[in-house]
């Protein structure tokens, strides 16, 4: 069944006594549909109303947000790391998509979010010591904490579930 929105959308020429155009814009995931009227001035000649309205709906288009799909952001990392002959980290990659493509597409999850807006914030500042891989102090396990260690991994053994991916 239609929706009443859509229906009155496009029962729109019907139900309007003036002239106006019209822009429909769906970003093609179902993630964003817009729909622009404005009114037309009906003493202009046709040329001058189609040539105005080319230039509306080229205005409004240029201000949609674009959203890609993950696979597109996939093939994206996979060429980067091919062409830098060292594979990139997925929050560098998803910065520079997002920064050379304008992509919209938002995190999905609070984790990615966050790495998100640091990334950001590196680029707005320039500073890359903004960000730190921690992983990198990591000089394998303190001794001090090996009978942790052993008591976890023995815990983990007993209660947890492998995920083999």
């Amino acid at each position: 069944m239609l929706s009443k929105k859509y229906t009155f959308i496009h029962n729109l020429p019907e139900n309007i006594c003036q002239k106006f155009g019209i822009f429909r814009y769906s970003s093609g995931n179902n993630a964003f549909h817009a729909c622009f009227l404005w009114r037309v001035n009906e003493s202009l000649e046709n040329e001058e109303i189609t040539s105005k309205s080319y230039t509306i709906c080229n205005r409004l288009k240029n201000d949609m947000p674009i959203y890609h799909t993950r696979f597109m952001r996939i093939q994206f990392k996979n060429k980067a790391d091919l062409i830098l002959g060292i594979p990139i980290k997925h929050h560098q990659a998803r910065a520079l998509y997002q920064e050379l493509t304008g992509d919209s597409s938002s995190a999905t999850n609070m984790t990615e979010k966050q790495i998100m807006l640091r990334v950001k914030q590196l680029l707005i500042n320039g500073d890359d010591k903004i960000i730190v891989d921690l992983r990198n102090f990591n000089k394998g396990r303190p001794e001090c904490y090996a009978e942790f260690w052993k008591y976890v991994e023995q815990y983990l053994e007993e209660h947890a579930a492998v995920d083999d991916r």
